[in-house]
């Protein structure tokens, strides 16, 4: 199958909320949950923000196809864009990022951020034509813009604009669902073609154009981004030119039609006959040819040259040339690339122009990518090696046709959920095995663990935090480290205090506290002259954890008379070694203090924490996923629940908040209000 696959489905968006994914139809029920809308498909790149490489070329959007006279017609075996399935666009936009009450929309394939709407250089909160710049000030605004927390904000490039417009058939050049943008906005690259003139973008009519700089434009910033068109390209001297930085081969020269070894009008064909060229096109030995499509052919535009404005060692006439990709404003018209600026037209298809056609290279390496994603941690390996990915996104390359296997390994407190991306088919199985015959995005989903049992019990005999020396004096404190991936209870402290041999039962005081030195218990308890575990009950204490806890042990009385007779903690009598984790609780500062002291571990566990799963009582109430906050995310549970729509690690006793025995949309509606601070009227207080 090649990279660019024959489209067989159509795309659906989806809402996601952390690593679940909830169909858009929702909203028509509770629109007010809104938070993060994403338009990746099951077979489409990744979730986030980030750095990272990227070779394939985001596809146009373009599903539909058209003859001639603008009718809609089956794509099958039309060699049209609207055939192929390339890395389907994947925008995710979010409200209110961090807070700022700022929108920002996420390319998740170029990992570009962009301002979900255009600059409103006036600050009226109304966007016109108020709102432009001549391009020196515009790019100056977006270098010393500050928005959603950011400060490295810059004008896009030519090519970045491009990769937002969408030949879909929503009857704009943008997806409306993440961009608010209806007019032309300049870029940072230069027009060489015109003296002092600059490239934009116009989403008007969804190409580019070129302007004087000193004429006002809308301004649309763009942050980060990974690069994803570098160029590689290598001459393959068989009349093609191979690009590894997008895994296409191109014909090197212009097509010659007329086959009179010379490129001239002669060589020119309407739309459908070029189509039907490239898709019946033999040369070196590959017959799988295409005409490429609008983003495809503007990757070899090289948009600071003219005459031809062409990238790399092709040739090329300066004119224009057909790509597949139907100019959906008017259909019976598609996307031309002039070549001779690098500017973007459209023409009737029953027009003449240059053909240069493109396909997908099978038979060299293909690059695979692994993403991790949700809210647990793991990792990602491949048999044969080339894929370690301990978190993150991590890539390499594997000989096509081969087989490779890759295996998600969940980390501490996590489970492995299930794959997305290209690896969607293998689903919760933690080994995946992919054909290497296309470009491959796998991502791999790893949850936190759910308090689901009854009782968990953490013994820490591992990682603790130094070593504690023999002391005979009381003050001598002991901590150890736990982390928890759910909310849960303490319901029993263990300490292992081995017998008395010179004092009877010695006194201690039990402190759990937290990452910040915030008590969460304190309790005295006494050793057992017999030696062993001895246990405090905590059950009815409530003591909540979520997360990383100490718990310490501070001898209240002398431990024991001398360094032979003494009541120790987590002593090994086999190899004579001491409790683990010194810590200091030194006069009235009330501070713990970690004083490290090296010496051998312990042969035995020290301290024992026993966790239950918490009760849903008052101050859970909303919590409807259980990770022990109450917010949108509880409001859409709870809204799938109430609509039959399936919800993972579903508490339907936090869920209905309003104590009336029924879980339906007014207890969303009540979780949105309160979530958002607004004021609740009907929550249940008593249950």
């Amino acid at each position: 199958m090649d990279m660019r696959q024959k489209n067989s489905f159509s795309v659906f968006s989806r809402v996601e909320i952390g690593e679940k994914f909830i169909k858009n139809s929702l909203f028509l029920i509770v629109p007010v949950f809104f938070l993060l809308l994403t338009s990746c498909p099951g077979s489409a790149g990744t979730i986030g923000f980030g750095t990272g490489e990227y070779k394939p070329l985001p596809d146009t959007g373009q599903k539909t196809c058209y003859d001639d006279s603008g009718n809609t017609i089956s794509c099958t075996a039309t060699g049209q864009d609207g055939e192929y399935e390339g890395t389907q666009k994947c925008f995710s936009k979010i409200t209110d990022y961090n807070g700022t009450g700022q929108n920002v929309t996420i390319d998740n394939n170029t990992k570009l951020m962009w301002m979900s709407k255009a600059a409103d250089v006036n600050h009226d909160n109304v966007i016109d034509s108020n709102d432009v710049l001549d391009w020196q000030l515009a790019k100056n605004y977006c270098n010393n813009l500050t928005y959603a927390g950011f400060s490295d904000w810059r004008l896009p490039a030519i090519f970045e604009l491009k990769t937002i417009v969408d030949f879909g058939e929503n009857g704009t050049f943008v997806d409306p669902a993440y961009f608010s943008l209806e007019h032309a906005y300049w870029s940072k690259t230069t027009a060489l073609a015109w003296s002092g003139a600059r490239w934009g973008i116009d989403l008007e009519n969804g190409r580019n154009f070129h302007d004087d700089n000193s004429t006002p434009v809308s301004v649309l910033c763009v942050r980060g981004g990974i690069k994803p068109f570098t160029h590689s390209f290598s001459d393959n001297e068989d009349g093609t030119i191979t690009d590894k930085g997008t895994n296409l081969m191109w014909m090197k020269e212009t097509a010659d039609v007329s086959n009179d070894d010379n490129i001239d009008v002669n060589d020119t064909l309407t739309w459908q006959a070029a189509l039907d060229y490239c898709e019946n096109l033999t040369l070196a030995n590959h017959n799988d040819w295409r005409l490429p499509n609008y983003l495809e052919l503007s990757s070899l535009v090289k948009y600071d040259s003219s005459d031809p404005a062409i990238s790399g060692n092709f040739t090329a006439v300066s004119s224009g040339y057909w790509t597949s990709t139907t100019y959906t404003k008017f259909p019976d018209k598609a996307q031309v690339i002039d070549f001779s600026s690098g500017e973007d037209k459209s023409a009737p298809k029953s027009n003449s122009n240059y053909i240069r056609c493109v396909r997908d290279t099978i038979g060299s390496d293909y690059y695979v990518s692994i993403s991790i994603f949700g809210q647990g941690s793991g990792s990602v390996t491949s048999e044969p090696s080339g894929i370690d990915c301990p978190t993150g996104e991590c890539s390499s390359t594997f000989q096509a046709n081969d087989n490779v296997t890759l295996t998600a390994t969940p980390g501490t407190g996590s489970v492995f959920k299930k794959w997305l991306g290209s690896c969607y088919p293998c689903g919760e199985s933690p080994q995946c095995t992919v054909k290497i015959n296309s470009v491959k995005r796998c991502v791999a989903q790893f949850d936190a663990t759910q308090c689901t049992t009854s009782e968990l019990a953490y013994d820490d005999g591992e990682e603790n935090m130094g070593c504690s020396p023999f002391s005979t004096d009381a003050g001598s404190i002991i901590v150890n480290r736990f982390e928890v991936s759910h909310k849960a209870l303490i319901n029993k402290l263990g300490f292992y205090i081995l017998g008395d041999y010179g004092k009877p039962d010695t006194s201690f005081e039990a402190i759990v506290f937290d990452e910040n030195g915030t008590t969460l218990a304190d309790i005295n308890g006494t050793g057992d002259s017999a030696g062993g575990w001895t246990y405090l009950d905590l059950s009815d204490s409530q003591v909540e954890v979520n997360g990383v806890f100490f718990v310490g042990m501070k001898w209240l009385t002398a431990p024991g008379l001398d360094g032979q007779n003494a009541q120790l903690l987590g002593h090994d009598n086999s190899n004579s070694s001491w409790g683990i984790g010194l810590w200091h609780f030194p006069g009235t500062s009330q501070q713990w203090q970690y004083v490290p002291y090296p010496c051998a571990d312990s042969g035995v566990p020290m301290i024992r924490v026993t966790l239950t799963c918490p009760n849903v009582n008052a101050t859970d109430l909303g919590d409807a996923n259980g990770d022990g906050k109450t917010d949108i995310i509880d409001a859409l549970y709870i809204a799938r629940h109430a609509v039959n729509l399936s919800v993972n690690e579903f508490n339907e006793d936090a869920a209905d908040v309003n104590c009336d025995d029924q879980i339906n949309i007014v207890d969303a509606l009540l979780v949105a209000r309160k979530a958002v601070g607004l004021t609740v009227n009907g929550w249940c207080n008593n249950k």
